[in-house]
C-alpha cells in the first residue's frame, strides 16, 4: 500500500521536471500518459503500459507503425515535461 511517505523522488539535476515525489502522484502521472497515448495513437498502440520510476518515464506495448510509436512518445513527453523518457514500443 502507498503513502506519501513512498518516495519516488527525482534525480539529481533533474530540477527543471522532476518525477512525482509520492508513488500515489507517479500512478497518477502514468495514468494520464496512459489516456494521452491512446487519445494521440486512436487506441494504436496495444498491450500499453506506462511506468514512472526514478530512471523516467518508460512506454511499452506494441503498434503497426513506426509514426504511431512516435505520436506515442510525443503525447508522452507532453504530459510528462520529461526528457528521460525510454520508448519500448515494438512495431511490428
Amino acid at each position: 500500500m502507498a503513502t506519501h511517505s513512498d518516495r519516488i523522488g527525482s534525480m539529481p539535476g533533474s530540477d527543471e521536471h522532476p518525477l512525482p515525489e509520492t508513488l500515489a502522484d507517479a500512478e497518477r502521472l502514468a495514468a494520464s500518459i496512459e489516456q494521452a497515448v491512446r487519445r494521440e495513437t486512436s487506441g494504436g498502440v496495444k498491450g500499453l503500459r506506462v511506468e514512472v520510476g526514478r530512471g523516467g518515464v518508460r512506454l511499452e506495448g506494441h503498434c503497426d507503425t513506426y509514426y504511431c510509436k512516435q505520436l506515442a512518445q510525443q503525447a508522452a513527453m507532453c504530459i510528462s515535461g520529461d526528457d528521460r523518457l525510454t520508448n519500448q514500443i515494438e512495431v511490428s
